[in-house]
C-alpha cells in the first residue's frame, strides 16, 4: 500500500518479500555508517517485522523505492516512541549511499512530513548522532530546529541531536 508519491519515489508499507533489499541496505557500511553496529540477519528481520506493524496514528517506517522501476531507495518513516522521556513522533530516514546528494532524501522527508500532516500530529521530532552532518543538514533543510543534545542510549550513548518541527 502507497503511503505518498511524487514523480520520483514512493513510501510504501514494507512487505515481507522485502526482506532480502532491506537487509542488504541495513548491513552497507558506508549508508549505516553512523549506527552502532552492522546488522545481522536476525536484526533486519526484527526492522521488518516493527516496520510492517503500525503505531499511533498509523505511522511506520516505510519502503522508499523509485517511482519508475520500483529500485529500493532507503526505508523512512515516523514511529511514535519516547526520546528523553517523552512521548514524540520520531522521524526517520535511511537512504541507500547510492542515492546520496539527488533529492531523494529530502523528497522522502517532505512526504513523510505532508503525511503526519494529514494524520494531525502536530509534531515530529527527530534525532541523529552529532558527527552524521548529512543527516542533521537534511533536518535543517526541511525547516526542523536543533533543540537538544543528549547522549543517546539507543546509539551507544553516542552524542546526538533533536531536532522538532511543528506542523
Amino acid at each position: 500500500m502507497t503511503v505518498w508519491q511524487t514523480d520520483r519515489l514512493s513510501l510504501s508499507r514494507w512487505q515481507q518479500d522485502d526482506l532480502p533489499a532491506l537487509f542488504a541496505l541495513l548491513t552497507d557500511g558506508a549508508t549505516m555508517s553512523h549506527w552502532p553496529k552492522p546488522f545481522t540477519p536476525q536484526d533486519a528481520q526484527d526492522w521488518l517485522q516493527r516496520a510492517r506493524a503500525p503505531s499511533i496514528h498509523g505511522c511506520a517506517r516505510w519502503r522508499c523505492s523509485r517511482t519508475t522501476d520500483g529500485v529500493l531507495i532507503g526505508d523512512v518513516g515516523i514511529v511514535h516512541t519516547q526520546i528523553l522521556e517523552e512521548s514524540v513522533f520520531d522521524l526517520g530516514y535511511i537512504i541507500d549511499k547510492n542515492f546520496w546528494r539527488q533529492g531523494y532524501g529530502r523528497e522522502a522527508v517532505c512526504g513523510a512530513i505532508a503525511w503526519a500532516k494529514q494524520q494531525g500530529i502536530s509534531e515530529l521530532v527527530a534525532n541523529m548522532a552529532v558527527d552524521n552532518v548529512p543527516s542533521w543538514s537534511l533536518a535543517e533543510a526541511v525547516g526542523m530546529q536543533r533543540t537538544d543534545v543528549f547522549a543517546n542510549p539507543k546509539n551507544q550513548f553516542k552524542e546526538s541531536y533533536i531536532y522538532r518541527l511543528r506542523l
